[in-house]
């Protein structure tokens, strides 16, 4: 099994969240960037503006990344979940580690009853499920602190499986 390298570092600030969002192997485009380029193509998604408005507004600068904000994706062991703008198929997944620090990740149009069913969403979930996985052992481990709305050390480098 192959390793990739992920590197975790910050995206944007606001008053009540910070986020990150994570680079994979030698890419020099982040998870997020890759979603809001895939999404918006034509320039005119007003979904994506939905959810841009809840990012920046909503958790970058008024609350916080609180709970009501997400549906929980994945496993109950795992911190990941998704970002849906009400009545919208859009979906934005991303690791919520607390009310002030978020990893954005990727995510799209789900047209499939269920993110598993679709061939990339799936993806962008387990990319972030192993990641999230190696970033609980290095907080375990003590060499990932967060500290307010700051992950310590930053960027975080990490490798998972691929």
């Amino acid at each position: 099994m192959a390793k990739t390298k992920v590197i975790i570092d910050e995206y944007d600030s606001g008053k009540a969240c910070k986020f990150y969002s994570c680079f994979l192997g030698n890419e020099t485009q982040c998870e997020f960037d890759k979603f809001i380029d895939r999404v918006d193509s034509d320039g005119k998604n007003i979904e994506l503006e939905k959810l841009v408005t809840i990012l920046n507004d909503g958790i970058l600068e008024k609350n916080g990344a609180i709970e009501r904000y997400f549906r929980l994706e994945g496993k109950r062991s795992d911190r990941i979940c998704a970002l849906p703008v009400l009545a919208s198929k859009l979906r934005l997944y991303c690791i919520r580690i607390s009310d002030v620090i978020l990893i954005i990740g990727n995510g799209g149009v789900k047209t499939t009853d269920t993110y598993q069913n679709d061939t990339h969403l799936n993806k962008c979930v387990e990319t972030l499920q192993k990641i999230d996985y190696e970033l609980k052992k290095l907080e375990q481990e003590g060499i990932i602190l967060y500290r307010n709305k700051t992950i310590l050390d930053f960027p975080v480098e990490l490798f998972i499986n691929t």
